[in-house]
C-alpha cells in the first residue's frame, strides 16, 4: 500500500473511532468537532498547494503522459483541458437587462424584508403589489477561530 493509501485508511480509522467514542459518550462532541475542523482545514491547504502544483506544471505533465496512451499511468489519465467562458459585459443590449435584473431583485428582496417586519409587499409609489423571492432556506454548521 501507498504511503498516501496508509495515511488515508490511519485518518479514516481515527475519524470513526473518534465518532464511536461521541456515540459512547468518552469524547465531547464539540471538542471532536474543533478537531476534525483543523483537519479539514490542513488538508484543504495540502489540497490546494497539490492542486497549484499541478496547473504549474501542465504542460510537463501532460507531456510525460502521452506516452502511455489509454492505458494511463498507475491509473489515471492526464489531459490538458481547456474552458472558455463568455462574457456579454460588452454587449449594450445585455448589460441593459442585467441592470434591470438587479433592480428588480433588489426590488423584490425589499419587499420580502417589508414583509419579515410585518409591512405589505406593495409599490409606494404605484400601489401595485410586488412579487416576493422564493427563499430556500439551509442549515449548516459555522466554524470560526477566535480571535484573540
Amino acid at each position: 500500500m501507498s504511503l498516501t493509501g496508509q495515511l488515508y485508511e490511519q485518518f479514516q480509522h481515527e475519524f470513526i473511532e473518534r465518532c464511536q467514542q461521541v456515540e459512547e459518550g468518552d469524547l465531547s462532541p464539540i471538542e471532536v468537532a474543533v478537531q476534525f475542523k483543523q483537519e479539514m482545514d490542513y488538508l484543504s491547504q495540502l489540497a490546494e498547494e497539490r492542486k497549484t502544483w499541478l496547473n504549474e506544471n501542465i504542460d510537463a505533465i501532460t507531456d510525460e503522459a502521452e506516452q502511455y496512451g489509454k492505458n494511463g499511468y498507475k491509473g489515471f489519465l492526464f489531459t490538458k483541458q481547456y474552458r472558455e467562458t463568455l462574457s456579454f459585459k460588452n454587449i449594450p443590449e445585455w448589460q441593459e437587462l442585467y441592470n434591470e435584473q438587479k433592480k428588480v431583485e433588489s426590488k423584490s428582496k425589499m419587499a420580502w424584508m417589508s414583509v419579515q417586519n410585518g409591512l405589505p409587499n406593495v409599490d409606494h409609489e404605484t400601489g401595485e403589489e410586488i412579487p416576493l423571492p422564493e427563499v430556500k432556506v439551509s442549515t449548516f454548521i459555522k466554524t470560526e477561530k477566535v480571535k484573540k
